[in-house]
């Protein structure tokens, strides 16, 4: 999937500071892959982008794991990367970052049961182990991507939903 007016916003934001708002609240909010609001403290750091050319969000909470529309895997936690959100006339994209300590294997098991059959892109496990799923090909109106990853003693998994007006 490609969206350059994400790469556009984002430079933007680089240039125009002045122009982002930046939000911070506390509060409960849903844990990732339960829906539900969670005891403790979720934290939202993110910076808001507003142009006629499009949105962009970016930052802890900027994408709610809620609604990416993947299985999300029990216990897996925001990144601290965070997350971006665009939307612009074309389209809109949101990409999300989870991490868990438990071990590869483990997570890709879950999402080998839990995508569609047939989503199954690569599996990967001589040097970094590497997965990646696909719902819809390249010019659906919606793509939906999730790798896991291993990375040292964590686990990545990034969902990357891309959506056609």
């Amino acid at each position: 999937m490609r969206h350059p007016i994400a790469l556009s916003l984002v430079a933007l934001l680089l240039v125009l500071p002045a122009c982002a708002k930046q939000s911070t609240s506390s509060g409960n909010a849903p844990a990732p892959g339960t829906g539900a609001a969670s005891p403790g403290d979720y934290t939202t750091k993110s910076v808001t982008l507003k142009t006629e050319a499009g949105n962009l969000e970016m930052g802890q909470g900027a994408v709610d794991p809620a609604t990416i529309g993947l299985p999300l895997y029990p216990g897996a936690e925001p990144s601290v990367g965070g997350s971006l959100a665009t939307e612009n006339k074309q389209g809109s994209s949101k990409i999300l970052v989870l991490t868990t300590k438990d071990p590869f294997d483990k997570v890709y098991a879950f999402y080998k049961q839990n995508m569609p059959a047939g989503s199954e892109l690569t599996h990967a496990e001589v040097g970094p182990h590497l997965a990646k799923f696909q719902v819809g090909k390249e010019g659906d109106k919606v793509v939906k991507r999730l790798d896991v990853q291993q990375l040292g003693d964590k686990t990545n998994i990034t969902m990357i939903v891309g959506t056609k007006n």
